[in-house]
Parts: C-alpha cells; sequence; structure tokens
C-alpha cells in the first residue's frame, strides 16, 4: 500500500469550505497532479517521461497517454484531500471516495 504524501497550502484570502470548516489562514494539505499520480504507484522515470513529452512539444506515447488520461479523471473526482486520496489508493471504490467527501 503506498502511502499519500502531501504540500502544504496556506489560503490567504478567500474561505475554503472543506468538511463543513472555514479554512482560511490555516494550513491545509492537498495534492497536486504529479504527488497523486505518486500515490497511486507512478514511478517518477514515468513522470520525468511526460514532462520531457511535453517540454519538448512530443507525442506521448499512446499506452502511457491512456494510463494518464484515466488517472487524470479519476484526480478530477477524487480530488487532492489526503484522507479520501488514501482511500481511493486502498480501495479503489468511488463509493466510498464519495462517501467521505459528502459526510
Amino acid at each position: 500500500m503506498n502511502k499519500v504524501a502531501f504540500k502544504n497550502y496556506t489560503c490567504m484570502h478567500n474561505p475554503l469550505i472543506i468538511k463543513g470548516q472555514r479554512q482560511c489562514g490555516k494550513t491545509f494539505s492537498v495534492l497536486d497532479f504529479e504527488e497523486f499520480l505518486w500515490a497511486n504507484g507512478i514511478d517518477e522515470q514515468i513522470i520525468n517521461v511526460l514532462k520531457d513529452c511535453l517540454a519538448k512539444e512530443k507525442v506521448v506515447p499512446e499506452a502511457l497517454h491512456n494510463k494518464m488520461h484515466e488517472l487524470m479523471l479519476h484526480y478530477v473526482v477524487v480530488g487532492g484531500m489526503p484522507e479520501v486520496v488514501q482511500n481511493f489508493v486502498d480501495t479503489k471504490q468511488m463509493n466510498v471516495v464519495l462517501k467521505i467527501q459528502h459526510d
């Protein structure tokens, strides 16, 4: 099982509503897409291939593109909250993810 790693962000202007609490001026943690990839077992070498393709404006190999597309769709639904991502990584069950997000 992969453990989720994350960066810390601070909300300075607009309050965010997270599980019914206003979080402004306090540090909270969210994962960006690269961290979401790490949590889902995508190796740094693969991420570097993607970065290289982007930097050199090269076409991403089709199999890699398809996997990243699938993970991007998951990221859009799952989001970057560590508890939710960890549950997704552990279970791959969207119903569990959605329940955590709505509780």
